[in-house]
This record gives structure tokens, C-alpha cells and sequence, in this order.
């Protein structure tokens, strides 16, 4: 049996104290005395033992750890004979802990009171030095930390709990603000949308690829996103370690700790790039191919007299045109990340600006009079008055499904022409079932057909009345239609490009008083509840075609008023076109949702004086309204993408400056002639952004990027190609 370090019987064992604040001064020497000094650090130890009597006799007292009894015992008089030398107490070891421990606390209150109440509390507290960006709130800590303002005990539980919290990231939202509707969420998405590309990924991934490192980190740590309150902006941007320090650098361990589908690096592991960087179509119709297999080789044949772009002219016979060839049409932005068309005037004008400013062909119609059925109005007993008999083939149209944008426009706010509008496209559909009594349908026409007769006349009559003021308020009716952004700044082109112009307002008088001479009264009829009869005749041979090189004149004959462009961007055909894509009862129509529909701008085939289209593509919106690219690709400084590319730096790399290293041709000419038809299916546009169409240019490979973009060559870092903030 193992003997106790220390007896506890009171015969063995000496009482101890360790509560009190002094203790015998010999305990140092193991000689300590069984009295101890009193609560005043007095000793009381004068003789060794306090003898006691018994019966007549005194008898010693001295405890048996002490030694027991002692030889002489007491004396006669009681008292002990053997003395103590006095000792000088000293403080227990417990006390001096708790003196010891006081004062630190007091002096670390002290020293805290005098660091964060005086004015150099923050530079003191601060764990190091701000960024650049930020040191302008060095002793602001609230601007950014909200335990700042809060009490000590919040401050204590922030210490508890170091996990950084969202609502400091509010804090940070409040300058940057542009980062979309979910900026603390993962890639700034909606956890739906996140979940469809986690599986997206999953099956890009390469199988087995996972390193273990990673796989163990999975098994051994959670993910850090929060699906309710998202990522705080502390766990990627630390700030505190300098001014020089970049907030936005992240490590490739850091990137994946919240992919389900993790690699080993770029060149190992990532997925191949899916069609980069062609997801979309462009946003102008160009085929590279063609150009560069066809016309340039053959400019002078192709445009005899005219001038070829510099930096084509020494192309040769290879496939793959040079750097400088390529800068012909595209240069660097500021930013160096695009290369951007240099423009109309710069790049397409020396071969296709004879095109658009061709007069041999005629104006588009912008306005014009349907034809009517004469005998079926006359027979319903028509009240419509004057109108001009037109000649089919002379431009005058009996399909009520074909658009003319500008008239769609003006007539969008007359309920009277969109229900006739409609009844008429019903009843050409219920006439074609055959199945209904032909006598309701002629009936039902002619009424369709006198208010879409004097819905035009009404509008004739408001455009030729009044002063260019007065005139250029009237189109103030169309503005609860057009309510969406930038309708207001379109309506403005359009009323000013109209109204301000003399051969708009000359060829509509001419118009009005060849087709409607007694328009006037006509209007006052109806008003008055007296509208005239149908009155058909025809117009007068002398009132030929007055043509113009540009501007508007009236196509008397064929009841139309057409309109020559100026040159290209023209600016008021650009407002007919993007406000024909926004008329609510065109992009609205379940017809013009199809393929076969009609579409809004119109007939757009290669004979029309304005072919914007044939170069411009049209995106459909999320609102159904329909957006005509008039640029070619760009980088919105209001939006961002997952992935980034800045051509400056490859351009210095490429060896002879070829810009075929990374896009390459990849079809022949007879893929071009196929594919490059812009307006098949009746020359209606494509509002699919989402088509194919890539220029001719092979997607590229990631092959291509990973001869440079290794650890040990120019890094492969993911920041080097991806945002991890995404927003339109």
C-alpha cells in the first residue's frame, strides 16, 4: 500500500489555515508554531504550549506533532517553561495570489481606460494599418464594425464568438453598393439558380479528380456559406495588414472550400470550356469566313472604285488573316480588356456605305392607306367617306397581319384600330375554316374595316394640323404606352425627327390633300354624328411619284409615304425601330411570339431603303419586348460576369501578332453561305440571342490556355480569369 504524502489525522497533522492572510514566520524554516499569528499579522506564539490543569496540577499541552509532553513540564505557576523565539508573519502564499491578481486587473482596467479614452485610443487597439482605400476611416472603426458602438458585453461575446457576422457586412454594403440583389449570398444568386450550377459543375467535372487533400478538408470542416444569411465579406477581404495589402486576393484553397466539385489546378482537373467564348451569338451579323476567304482576296472585283481597309491589303492567300489585319475593324479599349469594332465609318462605310444611302431603290413605307374592299363596303352601306382606290402591286397591302412600324406606332393608343385591327386578323383565320356563314363575315368586316378607315383618317388629320409646337406635343397621347425606360428619350427623337423636318410635313399635306381632300369635314362630320358615306375614286394620274435623295416624300399612286435614310444611324429610323419593338399589341400577340409571325419592324427584305437589320441582330427580353443590338459586344460598367479576359497582355505574347492562335476559322465557305442568311423564313428577324451563330471562329480550347497559364509560367490563379461577384 502506498503511503500518503501527507497525514490528516490531528494527532499527526497540523491544522492548516490556508484562508487566512498571514501565516508563521517559520514556516519557511518547516519550524512553523501550532498559534499562528493573529488576524493582524501579530504573533502570538510566546511559549510553546498553554498548559491546563488537572485536578491540583498543571500539565504540559504541547501538541504530538510538536513533540508531545515535554520533560520539565509547567510551571507551579500554570505557565510554559519552555519559551518561542518570536517569528515575524509573513502573508500565506493564497493572499499574495489575490494581491497579485488585483492588481494586474486594476492596473489592465487602468491601462484600458487610458487607451480607449484618450485620442489615441483607436491607433493603439487598431491590429494594423488599413488599406489604401480604406484609411480615410482609420478612426472611424464604426464605419465598418458594429460591436464599435456596442456595449462591453457584446464586446465579450464578439470575442467568444471571432466567426465573422453579416450584419458587419452591412456595414460594407452601404459604400459598395453595386454588387446586385444578393450581394452576400454565394456569386451574388439565388440559392435555386446556385443549386442548378452545382449540378452543372458536377457533370463538367472530371471524375476522380478530387484531390485527397481537399476531400479530407470536406470531411473534416463544414462549408462556410450560410444559406440564410449568406457569406460575410470578412472571410475573403481581411483587412488590417497594411496599406499595400490587396483585399481582393484569394488563394485557390480558398476558392474551392464551397465547390462541390474541386481540382487540383487549371491545367489539372478544370472542366473544358463549353463553346467560350461564344455562349451567345454576336450582336451584329458578320461572317469572317466569307470576308476573309472571299472579298478581301477579291476587293477589286467585288468593289470596283472603292478602298480597301488598311491593314487588308497586303492580306495574301492565307487562312488565317494576321494581327493587323484583324486591327483593321477592332481595336483595344482603354481598359485593354475588349476589342471592340472601330465603327460604321471606319470599318464597313468604304464597302457598304453606297448600300444604305442608295437611291435606286424606293423609300421604305412608313405610312401608308390599306386597300379596301370597295364592293363589300359598298354593300354593308359603308360610312368611311372619301377614299382613294389603290392598285394592287403598286405597293398597297391587303394583309392586315403585315407592319408598318411607324403607323403601329402612332395608332398604338387608338383602341378603335387595335380592335379592328384584331377582328380583322379573327376574321381572315375564321374565313379560311370556312364553317360560318359568309354573309355575317362580310358584315362583321365591313365594320372592322370603317374603324380601322377612319382610325388612319384621324390620324392623318392630328399630324397635318397645327404648328411644329403643337404638332410635337400631339405625340404627348402615346407617352402611357411607352412608359418604360428610356420610351420618354425615344418619343422625343421621334416627335422632333417627324415634326421638325419640312419634307415630313410637306409630304403629308401633299398626301392628305391627294388622298382626302375634304378630310376637314370629314372629321367634323363624325364628330357632329354624320359621317359621310363611302365615297371610293381614284387618284389622279398627274399626282406621280415626287422623289427626293433622302427625307420623306408621298408615293401618290400606291397611298403611301415613304421615307429615304440620310445615311447610316439614321436617327430617326433607329427611334421607329427600337419603339416598333416595344408596341404592346405586337410583341404581346401570340403571333408574334412565333417564328411565323409577323414581326414588328416590318417587312425587312433586301429591296427596303433602311436594311439595319441585316446587320443588327434583335434580342428578345425577359418582358417580351424586343432590343436590336446596335452595337457590337461591350462591357457594361454596371455588370459583371463569371469570367473576364483582357486581350492587352496576349497581344504583346503572340508570336508575329497573330491573332489566329486563339481564334481560329473554323468552317469553310459553304458554311458560311448557309449559315450567314440573316432573314430566312420570309425575312423575319431572329430574336434568339441564344443561336449559334459564332462568326466563323472555332470555340476556344483550354488546351490553348494552358501552355501559358501554369503555376510556374504566367499563374493560374482563378482570379486571374473569374469574379467571384456577379451582377447584371
Amino acid at each position: 500500500m502506498i503511503d500518503p504524502l501527507q497525514e490528516f489525522d490531528f494527532l499527526e497533522s497540523n491544522y492548516e489555515r490556508p484562508n487566512q492572510e498571514w501565516e508563521c514566520g517559520w514556516t519557511a524554516q518547516g519550524e512553523s508554531c501550532h498559534i499562528g499569528p493573529d488576524c493582524s499579522g501579530t504573533c502570538q506564539a510566546h511559549r510553546e504550549c498553554v498548559p491546563y490543569k488537572d485536578g491540583d496540577r498543571y500539565k504540559c499541552a504541547r501538541p504530538k506533532n510538536f513533540g508531545g509532553r515535554c520533560d520539565l513540564g509547567p510551571r507551579p505557576d500554570g505557565n510554559c517553561s519552555q519559551r518561542v523565539v518570536e517569528c515575524q508573519p509573513v502573508r500565506t502564499l493564497r493572499y499574495r495570489r489575490k494581491l497579485f491578481t488585483f492588481t494586474v486587473a486594476v492596473l489592465a482596467l487602468g491601462s484600458c481606460l487610458i487607451m480607449f479614452g484618450g485620442s489615441w485610443g483607436n491607433s493603439l487597439t487598431s491590429p494594423g494599418e488599413l488599406t489604401q482605400q480604406h484609411k480615410p476611416w482609420s478612426e472611424k472603426c464604426s464605419r465598418c464594425h458594429t460591436a464599435a458602438n456596442g456595449t462591453f458585453a457584446q464586446w465579450v461575446g464578439g470575442v467568444m464568438d471571432p466567426k465573422p457576422k453579416s450584419h458587419d457586412s452591412q456595414q460594407c454594403l452601404k459604400c459598395h453598393e453595386k454588387l446586385g440583389s444578393q450581394p452576400l449570398m454565394a456569386h451574388g444568386m439565388e440559392s435555386e439558380h446556385l443549386k442548378s450550377m452545382r449540378q452543372e459543375m458536377r457533370d463538367a467535372s472530371e471524375p476522380g479528380k478530387q484531390p485527397f487533400v481537399y476531400a479530407l478538408l470536406d470531411k473534416a470542416s463544414r462549408n462556410p456559406l450560410d444559406e440564410k444569411n449568406g457569406l460575410a465579406c470578412a472571410l475573403c477581404h481581411q483587412e488590417h495588414r497594411g496599406q499595400k495589402f490587396d483585399l481582393t486576393q484569394m488563394s485557390n484553397v480558398q476558392c474551392q472550400s464551397c465547390h462541390s466539385a474541386k481540382f487540383h489546378s487549371f491545367s489539372d482537373g478544370h472542366p473544358e470550356f463549353d463553346g467560350f467564348p461564344y455562349q451567345r451569338r454576336t450582336r451584329l451579323y458578320f461572317d469572317h469566313v466569307t470576308h476573309f476567304q472571299v472579298h478581301f482576296k477579291s476587293f477589286e472585283r467585288v468593289k470596283p472604285g472603292a478602298v480597301i481597309p488598311r491593314g487588308l491589303r497586303d492580306y495574301g492567300n492565307g487562312t488565317n488573316p494576321s494581327a493587323q489585319s484583324c486591327r483593321s475593324c477592332h481595336q483595344p479599349d482603354s481598359s485593354g480588356r475588349m476589342m471592340p469594332i472601330r465603327g460604321f465609318e471606319h470599318s464597313c462605310a468604304a464597302c457598304h456605305g453606297a448600300e444604305i444611302e442608295e437611291d435606286a431603290l424606293p423609300g421604305v413605307q412608313l405610312l401608308t392607306l390599306r386597300m379596301q374592299d370597295s364592293k363589300l363596303l359598298t354593300a354593308a352601306g359603308a360610312t368611311i367617306g372619301q377614299w382613294p382606290t389603290l392598285k394592287a402591286g403598286d405597293g398597297a397591302e391587303s394583309n392586315e397581319d403585315s407592319v408598318l412600324p411607324l403607323m403601329e406606332i402612332l395608332l398604338s393608343a387608338d383602341s378603335d384600330y387595335l380592335k379592328a385591327r384584331k377582328d380583322l386578323i379573327q376574321l381572315r383565320k375564321r374565313r379560311q375554316n370556312g364553317s360560318e356563314n359568309p354573309d355575317d363575315l362580310n358584315a362583321q368586316q365591313a365594320d372592322a374595316l370603317q374603324r380601322k378607315a377612319w382610325s388612319i383618317k384621324r390620324l392623318i388629320h392630328r399630324l397635318g394640323t397645327g404648328n411644329k409646337i403643337a404638332n410635337e406635343r400631339r405625340l404627348n397621347y402615346l407617352k402611357p404606352i411607352f412608359k418604360s425606360d428610356g420610351d420618354a428619350a425615344l418619343l422625343q427623337t421621334l416627335s422632333a425627327s417627324l415634326f421638325r423636318d419640312p419634307t415630313f410635313l410637306t409630304a403629308l399635306k401633299t398626301a392628305q390633300k391627294s388622298w382626302f381632300p375634304k378630310l376637314d369635314q370629314e372629321i367634323e362630320d363624325l364628330n357632329g354624328g354624320n359621317p359621310p358615306t363611302y365615297s371610293p375614286f381614284d387618284v389622279q394620274p398627274a399626282a406621280t411619284l415626287k422623289d427626293s435623295s433622302s427625307g420623306w416624300y408621298a408615293s401618290l399612286p400606291d397611298g403611301a409615304l415613304r421615307y429615304r435614310v440620310t445615311g447610316h444611324s439614321d436617327r430617326l429610323v433607329r427611334a421607329i425601330l427600337d419603339l416598333a419593338g416595344r408596341v404592346p399589341h405586337l410583341i404581346d400577340t401570340s403571333a408574334a411570339k412565333s417564328a411565323a409571325g409577323p414581326s414588328p419592324f416590318g417587312e425587312l427584305g433586301p429591296t427596303a431603303s433602311f436594311r439595319c437589320l441585316g446587320c443588327h441582330t434583335v434580342d428578345k427580353q425577359e418582358d417580351g419586348r424586343l432590343a436590336i443590338n446596335w452595337v457590337g459586344r461591350h462591357v457594361s460598367p454596371d455588370s459583371q460576369s463569371f469570367t473576364k479576359f483582357s486581350h492587352a497582355p496576349h497581344l504583346t505574347l503572340l508570336s508575329k501578332n497573330n491573332c489566329s492562335k486563339c481564334h481560329s476559322q473554323q468552317k469553310d465557305i459553304n458554311f458560311a453561305r448557309e449559315e450567314f442568311v440573316s432573314f430566312r423564313e420570309m425575312f423575319r428577324a431572329n430574336t434568339n440571342p441564344h443561336s449559334t451563330l459564332t462568326s466563323g471562329f472555332a470555340p476556344i480550347s483550354k488546351k490553348t490556355c494552358t501552355e501559358c497559364h501554369t503555376s510556374q509560367r504566367v499563374g493560374d490563379s482563378c482570379l486571374k480569369c473569374h469574379n467571384y461577384h456577379i451582377f447584371k
